[in-house]
């Protein structure tokens, strides 16, 4: 054989064993186990059993999950805060809210999310993408699938989905709570019913001015967030809020938010300063300016001494359409969407 056919033969045979297009299955086994770091959190440990779970469902085989040890993982599948991500700077997108990076290298697949429940979504991500999996409901009965005899690598990808922060509420058993984080439902930043937390019954002790007077006299503040709405017009009510928020940062320095979005209530005080223009949005009082002015006043006093937290607020009930003016950036809003309420057209396009 001339030398070049030779040389190019070579290479062929070369690019034909190229570790990149190995299987992650194929003839009856996996390329290697499911690595977790050698102190896996809770969500790094569950999602290699999820994988290794549909792996088995789909392949009839049920690949190993091993704990890293000194060395980094050299082949398989490799989730969360390992050396082998280490090893290879993989580094999720930066910025807010859920990201995650696949990587493919030789005979090893990473996966690291900014959290190790982003792991767990971007572990979901696998499944769907590689083993084939359409997650429909909770469960092995809500999930559809094809049996595999081959499974193949997938290509690299760099995971940030467009809402930075996704979370659904009801999800209290094992099942449901897998089947949220494979459709990349996580936590969001406490963006809740909160002006019960600044507006306390102590204050309402001290300052019973400031608390809703509907039938002309105040009324005290009830609990859970059930509150009436305190009187955010008065003059002191953004200052007090703001050295409420700072308190609560201080006893919950690893939250990005305080929640202080308006109680789950339709009571407020009476008076036209709190139904301003006497406006409408679908068949409610419409009060966003009143609160996100006051909201927006919170903002610009003394809460955030590291300049890196955020006011959660809520866009909710009388509060739901947008104001008219621009919110301050340090405010938050969670917008309050049920599907019920598409029967109103003009509140779809809004949303």
């Amino acid at each position: 054989m001339p030398p070049r056919l030779i040389l190019v033969a070579l290479l062929l045979a070369l690019g034909g064993c190229a570790h990149r297009t190995a299987p992650l299955f194929a003839e009856g086994a996996w390329s290697g186990p499911v690595w977790i770091p050698e102190q896996p959190d809770f969500e790094e440990f569950v999602a290699a059993q999820d994988l290794a779970d549909w792996a088995a469902v789909v392949t009839g085989r049920r690949p190993e999950i091993r704990r890293e040890g000194s060395v980094p993982a050299a082949a398989g599948i490799a989730l969360g805060r390992t050396r082998a991500a280490a090893a290879l700077a993989a580094t999720p997108p930066p910025g807010d809210g859920d990201a995650a990076v696949r990587l493919s290298r030789g005979d090893l697949v990473v996966i690291l999310g900014n959290s190790p429940a982003a792991t767990r979504m971007a572990t979901a991500r696998l499944c769907e993408q590689a083993l084939g999996i359409t997650f429909v409901m909770p469960g092995l009965a809500g999930a559809d699938w094809v049996p595999l005899a081959r499974v193949d690598r997938p290509p690299d990808e760099a995971w940030r989905p467009a809402i930075a922060w996704r979370a659904v509420s009801g999800l209290t058993n094992s099942e449901a709570i897998a089947w949220g984080r494979a459709l990349g439902y996580g936590s969001r930043p406490r963006c809740t019913h909160g002006l019960h937390l600044a507006f306390t019954p102590e204050l309402f002790a001290a300052r019973p001015e400031l608390f809703p007077d509907p039938d002309g006299r105040p009324v005290a503040p009830g609990s859970r967030g059930r509150s009436f709405q305190p009187d955010l017009t008065h003059p002191d009510s953004p200052g007090l809020a703001a050295a409420a928020a700072r308190r609560w940062l201080q006893a919950n320095p690893a939250e990005l938010a305080v929640p202080l979005g308006i109680n789950d209530s339709v009571v407020w005080p009476s008076g036209a300063a709190h139904w301003p223009g006497n406006r409408l949005w679908d068949g409610r009082p419409d009060r966003s300016d009143l609160v996100f002015g006051f909201l927006n006043r919170v903002a610009a006093a003394d809460w955030n001494p590291g300049g890196d937290r955020a006011l959660g607020a809520l866009a909710y009930l009388d509060v739901a359409p947008a104001p008219s003016f621009q919110v301050a950036p340090a405010v938050f809003p969670a917008v309050c969407a049920d599907r019920i309420q598409y029967a109103n057209p003009a509140y779809a396009r809004l949303e």
